[in-house]
């Protein structure tokens, strides 16, 4: 049956540069820390070399994967976020409040939910994915109601 629901799939791309970028900032931060539990001898060794070498190909390997298998499905009734092998599905009924203001600022949609779970969701190529959330969420309102709801809710 979920099946059937979700015939009218649509995808939507995220920016490469988004995808990439949270990758390079782990595989950095990873580099450092291996590079401060055994800093490198002067001259380097072979085995250094070949550390690095594997180290930039599996980076580059992580970078090219993450960028294809990062993207939206959207459908009537929810939005999907792909990401590797898990799914993350967003009701469109269950958004409730849009920071319209910090979206555009950040280029990244910034929803709260039912729930009072905030979610950070980067923009697709074209930006398609605040026009649709702010078209296909019925239920929202204002941002004083909302914290009269959540009151510990940290919106920006």
């Amino acid at each position: 049956m979920a099946k059937e629901k979700n015939k009218n799939v649509t995808k939507l791309k995220i920016s490469p540069l988004k995808s990439a970028l949270i990758f390079v900032g782990v595989i950095t931060l990873v580099a450092i820390g291996l590079y401060f539990i055994n800093p490198p001898s002067w001259p380097p060794s072979i085995l250094q070399y070949v550390v690095i070498g594997i180290w930039l190909a599996l980076s580059i390997f992580l970078i090219i994967v993450s960028i294809r298998m990062n993207y939206y499905t959207y459908n009537r009734y929810e939005l999907i976020r792909h990401v590797f092998t898990k799914e993350y599905v967003i009701k469109y009924k269950d958004v409730l409040y849009i920071d319209v203001e910090w979206s555009k600022k950040h280029h990244s949609l910034l929803i709260f939910t039912s729930l009072g779970h905030e979610r950070y969701l980067p923009f697709d190529k074209d930006g398609k994915i605040f026009e649709l959330m702010l078209e296909r969420c019925k239920h929202l309102i204002s941002k004083e109601e909302y914290l009269i709801k959540f009151p510990n809710a940290k919106i920006k």
